[in-house]
């Protein structure tokens, strides 16, 4: 971590599975039996789940500066399929305007599908 930057914020983008929920198997099914795959297809619903990744974000403050006037760095952690729709839904809200670091803990689509949506 480069020196007087402290953690800030971890921000869940995504806590699903590589497939995501719902699962495109399940809701095509004549009845789909699966809860959690039936009630994530109602708006808002907390069982809709994308990729694993984080957002860490950093901040360095001055003596006497607030948190929110520090400088800010943001540390991505994984960049699956779905992160897309992820950041269009938190980085606003967030505020979040830029990325200055990507980890990928490993190469599959799950980790690193999205990361065409970082240019």
């Amino acid at each position: 971590m480069e020196e007087g930057f402290e953690l800030w914020r971890v921000a869940v983008l995504g806590s699903g599975p590589s497939e995501g929920i719902p699962r495109v198997s399940c809701i095509t099914r004549p009845a789909p039996s699966c809860r959690a795959c039936v009630d994530s297809l109602r708006p808002h619903s907390k069982n809709r789940r994308r990729n694993t990744s984080l957002l860490l974000t950093l901040r360095r403050r001055q003596c006497g500066e607030s948190w929110s006037e520090g400088e800010e760095k943001n540390i991505l952690i994984d960049c699956g399929k779905f992160f897309w729709e992820g950041a269009i839904e938190w980085f606003p809200l967030l505020g979040v305007r830029s990325i200055d670091a990507v980890i990928l803990t490993h190469d599959h689509f799950d980790a690193a599908g999205g990361l065409d949506n970082l240019r």
